[in-house]
This record gives C-alpha cells, structure tokens and sequence, in this order.
C-alpha cells in the first residue's frame, strides 16, 4: 500500500490474467496491478481500511465494465490537458480580450448578455474590467501549472480548474470551435483519477514491475464514453449523400471553404478530389468504430493503441489542412485514454 499525505489510499491489488481478484494470495500468476483508491477520510488513528471495491450501485455498476486507463497514461493525460489549457489561455489573452472585458469605449457586447439568465450565472459569467478578465486569466493559469506539477493535489486543481474555464468560457461565446466544451469535460472527469500517481512500485518486481498498473472508476469510464458520444453525435448529426455516399464529397467542400480550409488543405481538394472522397469514407468509419473498441478493448491488449493511431492520424490531417487549431490539439491529446 502506498499513500501520501493527503492524497487518495492506493492499494496494488493482484489481479489474474482471467480478470479475477485474488484476494488471498501474491502467487507468481498475478501480472497485473489495478489501482483502487478511496477518500484519506478512512484512516483512522493511523489505521487503513483496504477497500478494493468501490461502493454504491451507481459505482458498482460501473465498476462492473471494463474501463481501463494505464497509470502512465492518467499521467500523460494530465500533462497533456495543463499544457493545452496555457495555450488557451495565451490565445485568449492575446486574441480575445475585447470579448471578456468592458472597456471604457463601446461595447462588443452587452456585458447583462449570458448564456443563462439566472441570477448565479449573471455573477459567474459577468464581463467586469480588464484588471478582472486578466486576474481571471491568471487565476487559470495558475491551477494549470499546478496541475502540470501535478505536487499540490491534482484532482482538487482539476476541479477548480474546471469550474475557472467554465465562466471563463461562458464569456465568448461568440466563437468557439469545440475544443472549449470538450476541454471542459475532460478537466472535470479527470478530478476523478488518480492524478499524482506516477508509478506504483511493486514489492516484488519481477512479478509486477513499476508502471504496469491499471486504473478504473467512474473517471475512466466517464472519459472514454464522452469521447465515444462526442464522434457518435457528431455522426448522428451528418446528414446526405456528402457524408454517407454515394458522393463522398464533405471533406472537398470543407477544405475548399475560404474560413475553414488550410492552404495545403485547398491544395488537396485542387489536384485530389478523389482522394477527399476516399478519406470522407475513412473518416466515417474511424469515427464510429475507434472509439467504441478503444473503450471495449482491454488496456493490456496491444493492439488497443489501434484507435488511438486512427483517431490521431484524423486530427493530425485536420489541423495540417484546416484553420482549426485548438480542436485538433486536444482531440489528439484525447487519445492518451486509449494508450495501453
């Protein structure tokens, strides 16, 4: 058992190859570590209550299926998500100002115009001063640092960090292009996993040596079955012959759209157009098969790294051919879930 002051107890609990626990022995048959973890609430008088199934039928249930994240992925995850939150910060204090703040001049927008008119929402999401959208900013910056550490309390930082880029969001949202939502999600459900563990060191190495370490609970079910309703609704909102055939053609037209499309991206159309419809078609079919077996196949099956290399290779070709930027960037970063 492992713990730090303050932080969740860790347990490395010896699983069998049939997904089995065994509760009763370390025999040389265990080859696989799975990380459980409870609130520093249970030690009591210097005594640790083990628990190695979490509680209540919600918790259960989940617990129940197969959602299974590598210790070294929740760790990259969370480097990835700090990282890519100082870049939409840099972007919003360079670019965006105008929208977050009122000035002495005129008024991009009404500084009563939230997306809710609840009187709580009026206060979270107000557009104050300058002075008050850049101590905001700062405030963010701030939590993403720390969670980039990953020292002071990781799952606290990503939660307060969620709430900060929430009604930080919620005051431009004139222009956002997916990754601010998503974003969002990932920094709330990854409160729920162990973020300040970066290896599990067994006793006996040769048996379990450090890294090879599963993680489950309600944070890794929830991340890969919000990637899997993410590409699902988007499949369910295309519509015609553009996406579903015969034509194949809604990545030529979206490439050729002067807003959107890169200038490699136009090139592509230009002189490939049959190519757009071939990766049309192959877009599709990533999009609805990758992320259902990267949430179904288990984490120490090699060949689960597959949805990640199909779903990376689609973002990467969009942020190479289009003018989105922030959206390709987390949805690759994204894919650490499925990393085994």
């Amino acid at each position: 058992m492992l713990r730090n002051p303050g932080s969740p107890l860790l347990h490395d609990v010896p699983f069998q190859p049939s997904h089995v626990l065994d509760n009763g022995s370390n025999s040389a048959s265990a080859v696989i570590n799975v990380i459980s973890y409870e609130p520093p609430t249970a030690l009591k008088h210097g005594t640790a209550s083990c628990k190695t199934n979490p509680q209540g039928p919600i918790a259960n249930a989940i617990g129940g299926l197969q959602f299974e994240m590598d210790v070294r992925s929740v760790g990259a995850l969370r480097i990835a998500l700090a990282l890519l939150t100082l870049h939409d910060l840099y972007i919003r204090a360079t670019d965006t100002m105008d929208w977050m703040a009122v000035g002495p001049g005129p008024h991009l927008l009404d500084p009563a115009d939230t997306p809710h008119h609840a009187p709580i929402h009026a206060q979270l999401f107000a557009r104050g001063s300058y002075l008050g959208a850049y101590l905001h900013l700062l405030l963010c910056a701030v939590l993403a640092v720390l969670l980039l550490v990953g020292k002071w309390r990781p799952q606290r930082c990503a939660a307060l960090l969620y709430f900060a880029m929430a009604c930080l969001q919620a005051k431009t949202q004139h222009f956002h292009d997916g990754s601010d939502k998503l974003l969002r999600h990932m920094l709330a459900w990854s409160a729920f996993l162990p973020l300040g563990v970066r290896f599990i060191p067994s006793e006996d190495k040769s048996i379990a040596p450090a890294g090879d370490v599963l993680v489950r609970g309600v944070g890794v079910a929830g991340l890969q079955l919000q990637l899997l309703c993410m590409y699902w609704s988007l499949l369910s909102r295309r519509h015609g012959s553009k996406w579903y055939g015969p034509d194949f053609s809604a990545i030529y037209y979206i490439l050729m759209n002067p807003f959107i499309g890169g200038a490699w991206g136009k090139a592509l159309a230009q002189n490939l157009p049959e190519l757009c419809r071939v990766l049309t078609a192959l877009s599709m079919f990533a999009e609805f098969l990758a992320p259902l077996v990267g949430a179904l196949a288990p984490a120490t099956r090699w060949w689960r790294i597959l949805p990640a290399v199909a779903l990376t290779g689609l973002h990467l070709g969009i942020y190479l051919t289009t003018n989105l930027t922030n959206f390709p960037l987390l949805a690759m970063a994204c894919n650490l879930v499925y990393i085994p």
